[in-house]
């Protein structure tokens, strides 16, 4: 039975003390203590699954003590000196109090025991709310996982909006992923990154800089990125080797450079330098804005599917309108023809949107956002303080909402526009 066991899943959560005063669960003691009983213990049961292929981390703030839960308590802290009947030295009735805590607390203890239980059959690692300020991982762990991980095909890891690590002994975040990323990636075909946040926040404003080398993941076919903050070396590094690179999605980041203004301009410029010969689809929703003469428009999400080196394929080009989030003014352009034909960033996006980029009705989402933004920053200040100067601001910046949600479109050619649900 042990044998067919093909996935472990483990949770964030561990329980730190009970309500009641039940004397076989112990307060768990210092971190380092409790990791190194982790990797004790899961060696010993890992030993028992030779083909795990795949390693799941889940998130939890509470789990249940139902019979499952109780079982693998008692299999972790058995109190040899009480122990009656297998099973049993846990009462039902016991109320844990759970301390939620991030992945570090389990991520790094696996990686130790899949070096140390040397798990060769693992293909598939999803930890989807790790945090890369406790991504650490020493170097000789590194260089251990390296010959263990060579059947790893599928990485889904975020966290990637922090930059600064845990204390001043530790690599950069980033970096220390960006290391583990070199060593045990040169098979991986499908790589998922970025952060659980839905807003994306910059962490290079404190001048925090580095360089990556370029990273071997060449059989890399399928790349995702979503809500991240990404500079051009660390894309550059990511695609240095993926000559058979099929599938490119990118939603919700910035690339972080020293202007803003043609960013992605420049990306696409990189994309179409490197051919990517075998690149059959690219999907880049680009909509967290392009500042442009000091003002912060929307940019459109750009769809290819097929050959994008071939000159009859098609670009989908798709600009946000309105305020719904679901109409999109659609287009349609040979994307290696527009990057050939302009070279400033507001050429290339003006005729890539037919120049409505910058109308009141495409630009209407952005000033909303940015209007309800400095309201709720008035919010925050004036909330406790003053409530005749709170009522004032609602009215002001309410009114500045209404009066650009209600504002008439002086362009009325709009055939273009399409919803989507």
């Amino acid at each position: 039975m042990a044998s067919r066991v093909r996935q472990l899943s483990f949770w964030s959560s561990v329980p730190v003390y009970e309500t009641s005063n039940n004397p076989h669960i112990p307060v768990l003691r210092s971190e380092e203590d409790r990791r190194d009983e982790i990797v004790g213990k899961l060696t010993q049961a890992c030993s028992k699954f030779p083909n795990i292929q795949s390693l799941i981390f889940e998130t939890g703030d509470w789990i249940e003590l139902n019979g499952k839960v109780r079982s693998l308590l008692n299999l972790f802290w058995p109190d040899t000196r009480s122990l009656r009947q297998p099973g049993t030295r846990i009462i039902l009735e016991t109320q844990l109090d759970i301390h939620h805590m991030h992945i570090y607390g389990i991520f790094e203890p696996v990686m130790e025991v899949v070096a140390r239980g040397k798990l060769q059959s693992v293909e598939f690692i999803s930890c989807p709310f790790a945090y890369m300020e406790d991504f650490q991982l020493r170097p000789n762990q590194v260089e251990r996982l390296k010959p263990v991980l060579g059947k790893l095909r599928e990485l889904e890891i975020s966290g990637m909006s922090k930059s600064t690590p845990r204390n001043q002994n530790s690599q950069p975040p980033k970096q220390a992923f960006y290391s583990w990323m070199g060593a045990i990636g040169i098979n991986v075909e499908t790589l998922r990154i970025g952060t659980p946040r839905a807003r994306v926040q910059s962490e290079y404003g404190n001048g925090f800089r580095w360089e990556i080398p370029p990273l071997n993941l060449s059989n890399l076919k399928r790349m995702f990125v979503a809500n991240a903050t990404l500079t051009m070396n660390e894309v550059g590094a990511m695609l240095c080797f993926a000559e058979g690179l099929e599938e490119l999605t990118i939603s919700n980041c910035r690339i972080a450079q020293k202007s803003e203004d043609d960013v992605w301009f420049t990306f696409l410029q990189y994309l179409k330098g490197r051919g990517f010969k075998h690149l059959r689809r690219i999907d880049l929703d680009l909509s967290t804005g392009h500042e442009c003469k000091g003002f912060e428009f929307e940019l459109p999400r750009v769809e290819i599917t097929g050959n994008w080196n071939d000159e009859f394929a098609t670009c989908i080009v798709k600009l946000p309108v309105g305020t719904s989030g679901k109409q999109f003014y659609v287009t349609y352009k040979d994307l290696q023809v527009e990057l050939d034909t302009h070279e400033t960033a507001e050429e290339f996006w003006g005729s890539l949107t037919n120049e409505k980029w910058t109308a009141s009705r495409a630009t209407r989402q952005a000033r909303v956002k940015s209007v309800r933004q400095l309201w709720e920053h008035q919010i925050r200040f004036w909330g406790s303080r003053d409530r005749v100067r709170l009522e004032k601001a609602n009215k002001f910046y309410g009114g500045l909402v209404e009066e650009i949600e209600e504002e008439e479109d002086i362009d009325s050619d709009w055939e273009g526009i399409v919803s989507f649900e």
